[in-house]
């Protein structure tokens, strides 16, 4: 996976939105069949794919689902499948945002500032508008840092620490 230059903030005009080859990079997208997968993600963002390795995750993801999935199991499958969609992407990274995603205004409105975040793990980019983002700095929580920790001594090979009775 290529590395990116991490946050970018950029301009979203009448649901069009332009990557930049940085991003275009980072998601590994071939060169002959320029198209992404949108989703719904988190927190009020849209998850923007590289649609063979959305369909990878979600087939590693729900590949071990019993014929009746659990509640997590099915958001999953609802926000990274169920509501897929392919969107061609122009030589020069630029889309446009389907009505679906533009619908509910405070999530994205058709034209604003919007915020692209990489995120490593997972290989797709968040889309965010700007206050979303602002919003999501200024206010950080304790569940940060519970989540850090955890993550942090995971990879130290630590043992995870048991709630107190």
């Amino acid at each position: 996976m290529a590395s990116t230059t991490g946050a970018s903030i950029q301009t979203l005009t009448d649901g069009r939105l332009t990557l930049k080859q940085a991003h275009l990079e980072y998601l590994e997208l071939p060169p002959d069949n320029l198209s992404i997968d949108l989703t719904f993600g988190p927190d009020k963002c849209i998850l923007i794919h590289n649609p063979a390795k959305r369909e990878q995750l979600v087939n590693e993801i729900l590949g071990n689902v019993s014929i009746i999935p659990d509640e997590e199991e099915s958001e999953v499958e609802l926000r990274l499948d169920s509501v897929a969609t392919n969107v061609p992407v122009d030589e020069q990274g630029r889309l446009r945002i389907p009505e679906l995603f533009l619908k509910f205004g405070d999530m994205l409105p058709r034209s604003c500032r919007v915020c692209l975040l990489p995120r490593r793990k997972s290989g797709w980019l968040e889309l965010r508008t700007e206050s979303n983002f602002d919003a999501w700095v200024a206010n950080p929580d304790d569940r940060w840092m519970r989540i850090l920790g955890r993550v942090l001594r995971e990879a130290r090979g630590e043992q995870r620490e048991q709630p107190a009775a």
